[in-house]
């Protein structure tokens, strides 16, 4: 399967995306370089702004309830809070920690800007980055009231060590 834009840009995918797509079927995408307004895939035609972008905080902007994000290989930051239920997939979604990994979306994490506000988050496959200056702590997120569930799951953990912060007064899962 090849992405098609009317303005003739291809990309195209590799066997993990292909997979990760056929299994999981999101409904937004981000890849680092696009140059084109109009996507399709499969048939399907997706909008630049609406369901592909290039940065994960204007796809989590424009995400409903329970949306799919699929990530694509490349280095992206994540600076905003998460406000509704959604799952953030990456090119290693679903690897066991023995297995292979494909090419990484490497994903920094700035410190104490990312809390998460929605009953259901959940990151799978990608390489998660801590950018906490001063302190280079690490990887920080804050579970705010409302949080039910929060996971990492086939995640890869760089420079330092991860911090969930739990600020609810109610029960909350972790799955890590």
């Amino acid at each position: 399967t090849v992405w098609v834009s009317s303005e003739s840009v291809l990309v195209e995918l590799s066997d993990a995306d292909r997979e990760i797509i056929q299994n999981y079927k999101p409904n937004k995408f981000v890849i680092a370089d696009l140059g084109a307004s109009k996507y399709e895939i499969n048939g399907h035609e997706y909008l630049f702004g609406v369901d592909i972008f290039n940065n994960i905080n204007d796809a989590l902007s424009k995400s409903s309830e329970y949306d799919v994000i699929y990530v694509f290989a490349g280095e992206y930051e994540l600076f905003s809070d998460i406000r509704k239920s959604v799952t953030i997939l990456g090119p290693n979604a679903d690897k066991g920690s023995q297995e292979e990994r494909n090419e990484e979306a490497l994903v920094t994490i700035f410190y104490d800007q990312v809390d998460t506000l929605a009953a259901n988050v959940r990151f799978n496959g990608l390489s998660l980055n801590g950018n906490n200056e001063p302190t280079d702590t690490g990887i920080y997120f804050q579970c705010r009231v409302g949080t039910e569930e929060f996971t990492l799951e086939s995640c890869i953990i760089n420079h330092g060590n991860t911090f969930i912060k739990v600020v609810s007064g109610s029960d909350m899962t972790i799955n890590v």
